[in-house]
């Protein structure tokens, strides 16, 4: 039999049951009836899916028909429900949420188009905007909107503004009075001229770019500038103590170019399309092992590319116009120059870590907090999404400097490379002169590391072909004054 039933006075929703048996013993000829063919389609779908008495979500043991497939999608016959799916042999959909938190608009579903309807609702009307700053709401074209509360004073250097939640005035004297809402601007107040508004100078770092005739100007996309300045590379014994290992010492002193850097690991997505263009090679190490390598993995497009070798690495930032940093790029864009580390002897004020001295915690890092190997990758065994951990930032706004993935660095491993800095001041080094088979270096840790070998002094190294789980990259440009 075939039931037609109504749903919210909005739609019709067909169930069929039964279906198999009815064709079997009465349907006419299929050439005769057109109807019967369609009929006979669905008959074969509910034999398929199996069809209780109330329809094909819940099944029916009484009929010997078994239920939707646990966890599986289905069809709850509801039109204002979404991501049905079977839980306990019934299909359970949830009820489309139409809310969008506008006191003047109708929210509602349609039934037959499956989306959501919003309609203002009559001029005039009396709202609730949810400020206490404002007075006399009424709807007007589909918003809520009143009479703003006048918080003005006299004083020319006097910022004025209004407490939404209280309605209180509020005062607040100083440059912030004059602030343009333009970071490439210097903006300050005098009681008698009133405000002023100095450009920036060229070059002045700002987020995602550099202040440019005024205006803060992009920079290649993903990347962060890191401004030319001097640090002090190399573990800082003052800080991290016997944590410090010989090829970290002796800390010298290090200046720097200005370079961009990107913010995060290059992920899987990112690589995908560079080995789309032809131009990288997939990583080979992804039958190893099906959980580490991200590589091919559902739900991993914005994990970190892992399995790639020093080579594979070149590969990808050759093909977006840049290079892997050097030691000291990568050393620096994580610690900060002695601008971000104050004090009378910037060697001895030198950061452990991106985020400063605290020690690390899954809060700050994806790592092994455990220092037994108990919590890998704070307990997922694996690398995370990139930038998930913002609290760990660098002082430039680079995420995963610690922890998450190892990044491979251009720079090849030479003994006692730091001595060349003992008692001099060493202008943008690099060690990338070896051959193919010099073990290169790599930075920062991984989700496997314990809090020590995430310490922003670490180095580790290995041959260029090496093809692991925990290794990844990022890239470098030089900057050039627009």
């Amino acid at each position: 039999m075939v039931a037609l039933t109504a749903s919210a006075g909005m739609a019709t929703v067909w169930r069929v049951c039964y279906l198999p048996t009815m064709l079997a013993t009465q349907a006419p000829p299929l050439q005769t009836d057109s109807g019967a063919a369609w009929l006979l389609a669905v008959a074969l779908l509910v034999a398929a899916t199996g069809c209780g008495e109330d329809g094909p979500a819940s099944g029916s043991a009484d009929a010997g028909l078994p239920p939707c497939v646990e966890g599986a999608g289905c069809d709850d016959g509801e039109p204002c429900t979404m991501d049905d799916t079977c839980i306990g042999g019934e299909c359970i959909g949830t009820l489309l949420d139409c809310s969008d938190d506008n006191p003047c608009t109708d929210d509602g579903c349609d039934g037959m188009a499956r989306t959501c309807l919003y309609g203002p609702i009559k001029e005039g009307l009396s709202c609730d905007d949810g400020s206490a700053c404002t007075s006399e709401e009424h709807c007007f074209a589909g918003k809520c909107s009143g009479k703003i509360k006048d918080c003005a004073d006299t004083e020319v250097c006097s910022w004025d503004g209004c407490d939404p939640k209280t309605g209180t005035c509020l005062h607040e004297q100083g440059d912030k009075a004059c602030d343009d809402g333009n970071i490439c601007t210097a903006d300050s107040c005098d009681p008698t001229s009133g405000c002023s508004h100095k450009t920036t100078s060229d070059g002045a770092p700002c987020p995602g770019g550099v202040c440019s005739q005024g205006q803060c100007q992009s920079g290649p996309e993903g990347m962060e500038l890191v401004p030319a300045g001097s640090f002090w590379m190399g573990c800082n014994e003052i800080v991290e103590g016997e944590d410090c290992l010989p090829e970290e010492r002796p800390q010298h002193e290090v200046k720097l170019s200005a370079y961009w850097i990107h913010r995060n690991h290059v992920s899987v997505e990112e690589y995908k399309k560079c080995a789309a263009a032809g131009v990288c090679t997939a990583p080979n190490a992804t039958n190893l092992d099906m959980k580490h390598y991200n590589w091919g993995l559902p739900g991993r497009e914005k994990h970190p590319i892992n399995g790639v070798t020093w080579f594979q690495s070149k590969t990808y930032c050759a093909w977006i116009g840049a290079n892997l940093p050097t030691e000291a790029q990568w050393e620096m864009a994580a610690r900060g120059s002695c601008a971000h580390n104050p004090g009378p002897d910037c060697s001895k004020a030198m950061r452990k870590y991106p985020w400063g001295n605290a020690p690390p915690t899954c809060e700050l890092a994806v790592l092994d907090p455990s220092k037994r190997g108990a919590a890998k990758g704070c307990g997922h065994d694996t690398t995370w999404e990139v930038g998930l951990k913002p609290a760990g930032a660098s002082p430039y706004g680079l995420l995963d400097m610690a922890g998450n993935a190892w990044d491979w660095v251009d720079d090849c491993m030479v003994e006692n490379s730091y001595l060349k800095g003992k008692g001099k001041v060493l202008t943008d080094p690099a060690e990338n002169q070896c051959d193919d088979e010099t073990f290169r270096v790599f930075r920062g840790g991984s989700f496997y590391s314990f809090p020590a070998h995430v310490r922003s002094s670490r180095r580790d190294f290995y041959y260029p072909q090496f093809e692991y789980d925990c290794v990844s990259f990022r890239c470098a440009s030089p900057y050039t004054k627009p």
